[in-house]
């Protein structure tokens, strides 16, 4: 279990620094550094600190089928900013 959460936080950290060197638009499925058909497990979580974790792969599937090609186009202001993402 801490394998997984420890895989799925260290994909997040660098998606994220991935997103910061990179400033042209990229879909998720090209920011994401892995294979998406193995992905076992969503966690999202709200701004309370409420946990939700969805680990049902009939959910998961076409739920990254629907956004692996959403485009993100980074922000022309790359100042730091401030909330929740």
């Amino acid at each position: 279990m801490k394998k997984i959460y420890l895989r799925l936080l260290s994909t997040m950290l660098i998606l994220s620094i991935a997103g910061c060197l990179k400033h042209e638009p990229m879909t998720f499925e090209e920011m994401y550094s892995g294979n998406l058909t193995e992905v076992s497990k969503i966690e999202i979580r709200h701004g309370n600190g409420e946990l939700k974790e969805i680990t049902d792969k009939s959910i998961i599937n076409p739920w990254l089928d629907s956004i692996k090609d959403i485009i993100f186009e980074p922000s022309t202001n790359q100042d730091a900013g401030v909330g929740y993402i």
